[in-house]
Formats: structure tokens, C-alpha cells, sequence
């Protein structure tokens, strides 16, 4: 290997360290701006590369409760709304028959 070989090895070498992945800008075709090798839109007039544009990866879906607590929700629900139809029986039956014997009035019944 002559000198000049190994200089050039060397220049190389030192290329590939300031640069590891030597990939070639390119131009705008339509305003002649460079561009990175993977740009979609020129920066300059907006014109399409052809590269197709690179968007970031979706973020997984996370779920945030258990896989039972739909079972739990599902009776947390059905008890509520089996309160609220007995409030509205006992209402209803309030008001038909008038409050049981003993309560509301807090007195003695005259008549």
C-alpha cells in the first residue's frame, strides 16, 4: 500500500466518521433548492418530492381499566338505576296513599 493509498484510507475513514450514512441531498425539480435525501415537500415553493411524506407512528391504544371492570361498571349501573325506579315506587305510593303510619307530621293525629 503506497502513501497516497493510505492517505486516501484515511480521508475515508474520516469521512465515514463525520458522516456514517453518506446519502446524497437532492434538489427541488421545480425551484431548485437542496433538499434532504428523505424530504416529501421542498422547503422553499412547497413542490412534492415524490418521496412519500413520513408521519410519526401511532401511539397504541392504552386501556385504562381492567379487563372486569366492564362487569363492574355494568353493575354499579344496574344498582343505580334499580334505586331510582324504588324512589320513584315509594313516591308514587306517597303519594296514592298518603305517608306510612308514624311518619312525616312528627305530631299526634287529631282527626
Amino acid at each position: 500500500m503506497t502513501e497516497a493509498d493510505t492517505f486516501s484510507e484515511a480521508i475515508r475513514q474520516i469521512g465515514l466518521l463525520v458522516n456514517p450514512n453518506p446519502i446524497a441531498n437532492m434538489n427541488c425539480t421545480h425551484c431548485d433548492t437542496e433538499l434532504p435525501h428523505d424530504a416529501a415537500f421542498c422547503s422553499r415553493c412547497g413542490n412534492p418530492t415524490g418521496n412519500p411524506p413520513v408521519f410519526p407512528p401511532a401511539l397504541p391504544v392504552r386501556q385504562s381499566m381492567g379487563a372486569g371492570s366492564g362487569l363492574l361498571i355494568g353493575c354499579v349501573c344496574a344498582a343505580g338505576a334499580l334505586m331510582i325506579l324504588l324512589m320513584i315506587f315509594m313516591l308514587v305510593a306517597i303519594a296514592m296513599h298518603g305517608p306510612p303510619p308514624g311518619v312525616g307530621g312528627g305530631g299526634v293525629r287529631c282527626c
